[in-house]
């Protein structure tokens, strides 16, 4: 899962850009069955990407219905550091729905957690992410499992779980918050 296809150019040998969105998408779909599933691209990237990628073309069939998407803006101040992020659109279209959110590459979470905390502020029922590099930089995966938020008087986790493929070793961190799907 390139991070651009721009980076095929470097190879030389004959190569192709296999996606791992599909795959955690496809076990989500297996997960949530009957479930009001609302797609959202946490960045103007990832949007950009599942457009080229025809990304949806692949879920509507996964999950038997088109799903409604959503993209997120984010302003950064500093390089893995998210300062803002804004949902565009209606955000009532979360209440009670299950989010996934997609993109290629977890490093540091910060994004995630980010749009993760406003998906439940909005009324998201759970956030699933999706990624297929769990790159998890540092202390990501503690930050994960620490970060809370206030909806409705209650704390929640801003992220419920988070899918990502085998692409990069995760020798840590699997099991209640973390699935590898074997790609």
């Amino acid at each position: 899962d390139l991070h651009s296809q721009q980076v095929e150019g470097a190879f030389r040998i004959p190569m192709d850009n296999l996606l791992g969105l599909p795959l955690l998408t496809g076990k989500i779909a297996q997960y949530y069955r009957d479930k009001k599933i609302v797609v959202v691209w946490p960045d103007d990237g990832m949007a950009h990407r599942a457009n080229e990628d025809k990304l949806l073309d692949v879920m509507e069939p996964q999950f038997g219905y088109k799903p409604e998407v959503f993209h997120m803006r984010k302003v950064r101040k500093q390089v893995n550091v998210v300062d803002e992020i804004e949902l565009e659109g209606d955000p009532k279209a979360l209440e009670g729905s299950i989010v996934v959110m997609g993109d290629d590459m977890c490093d540091t979470g910060g994004t995630f957690r980010k749009a993760g905390e406003k998906l439940k502020q909005y009324g998201a029922r759970e956030v699933l992410a999706c990624s297929s590099h769990g790159v998890f930089s540092g202390d990501a995966i503690e930050k994960f499992r620490n970060a809370r938020v206030e909806v409705r008087g209650q704390l929640v986790r801003p992220i419920d779980k988070i899918f990502v493929t085998d692409a990069i070793p995760l020798h840590r961190a699997k099991g209640d918050l973390i699935e590898v799907i074997s790609a």
